[in-house]
């Protein structure tokens, strides 16, 4: 299970490379999809990772002892840091960028706006329409990426050093 582990690990950071790639190329004001045309597949990469993290975390606790401490408290201090700053950036992006992203008006100044507007003015709202929204989620897409791949370095990290518990110290019935 821990070469398992390990392989879906790599994945999640793969996964980060490419959710940060995508997250990158909107401060650039590059369209996320014209350099990654499958991005939004990075939605359903987040599930393939996080429902095994899950499965694996319950059945490694019923093997082997309950874990003490933090989540990830067999991940290596910087990775731990990492997964924080990541939290934390997700929020700050998430709030910034919906301030940021275009249509947000007032109904006052809706009703005044006209009604057809220009083809490079709705050329320009669809650009900048593609560059938030892509930002907003690619920011909570890291955090998600970083997370699994720290949870299952932590759980392959966990069963690496278990196994040998284990055989010192048996589990009570």
């Amino acid at each position: 299970m821990r070469p398992f582990c390990l392989l879906l690990a790599l994945l999640a950071v793969l996964g980060l490379g490419l959710s940060a790639m995508v997250h990158v190329s909107t401060f650039l004001g590059i369209e996320p999809t014209t350099l990654f045309p499958a991005a939004w597949l990075l939605h359903l990469g987040i599930f393939a990772l996080i429902i095994p993290l899950v499965l694996i975390q319950k059945k490694q606790d019923k093997v082997l002892r309950p874990r003490k401490g933090p989540p990830f408290a067999d991940a290596p201090r910087w990775m731990n840091f990492l997964v924080g700053f990541l939290f934390l950036y997700a929020f700050v992006n998430f709030a910034v960028n919906m301030m940021l992203m275009p249509g947000k008006t007032s109904h006052a100044a809706a009703t005044t706006r006209p009604q057809v507007e220009t083809s490079s003015e709705e050329l320009q709202r669809r650009h900048q329409e593609n560059i938030y929204g892509p930002r907003l989620f690619s920011g909570h897409w890291m955090l998600f990426y970083a997370a699994a791949g720290v949870g299952l370095y932590s759980i392959a990290c966990r069963k690496a050093a278990g196994s040998t518990s284990r055989l010192l110290h048996p589990r009570p019935n």
